[in-house]
């Protein structure tokens, strides 16, 4: 009986259809039966055991010698054991692996560190189930994903997080996915990005995860990416205990706000506590509240819950300069361009580069003279 067929048979029951599909006729797929050299020791061993990847299958690892050819001499290593730390497995640091990890950060020399360690990488994906303390692929095949989200080959990437175990993965795992999905966003894929962002368990004992998701609701928000945005917080939200929960449901407002949904950011706004001027939430919800009186002629009642805002705003809010922009707006709308101009004179000299400190110098060149000097209406320009 030929029993490596009949482990690749079971192999090919227990994984899923969608996995099959997705490296079906892919460069990838030529290389997941490969033999990558690895070493394993047991926990109170001295030395390590040289062995040769044979495939992963029913939770256990099956490797032969170097020296073996017959089949019948594998062996089978279950999960259990290194789960347990019983044993420990590494993936050989040869010469030919280390310049090829080492080329992935050249820019020019990636994609031959890519092509040189598809066929060690690939067959350990299937055997990331293995906890990462007792391995040292896990940072390998990270490193891996890195690169070719880096060189924009989505394909492959995607193929690979599919292997991922969701339900416990990792802050760097989840960072890779998060990096994926930002080129899927990219590349016009929204579909495939959200449906990974589905798979992450953003519950409330991942702190980890939650934070790693309120990283890419920035992303997409300052971008320009609102709608997008608001399906990262909407999943947010809906844990009640989380430390994010209101700070995620103003970011919803705010993001229907900017796509012109007046109506839907104000009924989320409603939403929110009735938040104490010490509260780091205060300024920002005095912020959009003032963003959506500007837009409704309420220059007024706008200027007032701004300068509220900026009163009780502090340093090393992430919203501060936007915060400090507003009022110049504000102050614009009821009649006072001298105070205007100021307010965005001190935007640009403590945020030179932020995006807002942009338009703070594209509206003080507007203001009338002499708010605005000829030489920064040139700069402005």
């Amino acid at each position: 009986m030929n029993v490596p067929k009949i482990f690749l048979r079971a192999a090919l029951l227990v994984m899923p259809f969608a996995v099959l599909l997705s490296i079906q006729a892919q460069p990838w797929a030529e290389v997941m039966d490969g033999t990558p050299s690895i070493r394993i020791s047991n926990r109170n061993a001295s030395t390590w055991q040289d062995y040769i990847f044979v495939d992963f299958v029913d939770n256990s690892v099956l490797v032969r010698s170097p020296n073996s050819q017959n089949s019948a001499e594998m062996i089978a290593f279950p999960v259990s054991h290194f789960a347990e730390g019983r044993s420990q497995i590494q993936l050989r640091r040869s010469k030919l692996l280390m310049a090829a990890i080492e080329n992935l950060g050249n820019e020019t020399l990636a994609k031959d560190g890519l092509d040189t360690l598809r066929p060690i990488v690939w067959p350990l994906v299937k055997a990331l189930s293995i906890p990462q303390t007792q391995t040292n692929f896990h940072a390998i095949l990270n490193t891996y994903l890195g690169a070719l989200i880096k060189q924009g080959n989505s394909a492959e990437a995607d193929a690979m997080v599919e292997y991922f175990d969701f339900e416990e993965i990792t802050a760097e795992q989840a960072e890779m996915v998060v990096a994926l999905m930002e080129l899927l966003l990219l590349e016009d894929n929204s579909k495939t990005a959200f449906r990974h962002l589905s798979r992450l368990p953003l519950d409330e004992d991942r702190k980890d995860l939650q934070d790693v998701a309120m990283r890419f609701g920035k992303q997409l928000r300052t971008t320009g990416k609102f709608i997008d945005a608001v399906a990262i917080y909407e999943r947010l939200f809906t844990l009640e205990n989380s430390l994010l929960r209101q700070e995620s449901i103003l970011w919803t407002a705010y993001c229907y706000l900017k796509a012109d949904n007046i109506e839907s950011a104000n009924i989320y706004l409603s939403l929110t506590d009735d938040y104490e001027p010490r509260d780091k939430e205060f300024s920002l919800k005095c912020m959009i509240e003032g963003l959506i009186m500007i837009r409704e002629g309420n220059a007024i009642e706008a200027m007032h819950s701004i300068s509220q805002g900026i009163v009780f705003s502090r340093l090393g809010l992430e919203w501060i300069s936007e915060l400090m922009l507003t009022s110049g707006r504000a102050y614009e709308a009821v009649g006072r361009p001298e105070v205007a101009g100021n307010v965005y004179r001190e935007l640009i000299q403590f945020y030179p580069n932020d995006p807002f400190a942009s338009e703070a110098r594209e509206r003080l060149a507007q203001l009338p003279e002499p708010l605005a000097t000829d030489e920064e209406k040139t700069t402005a320009g």
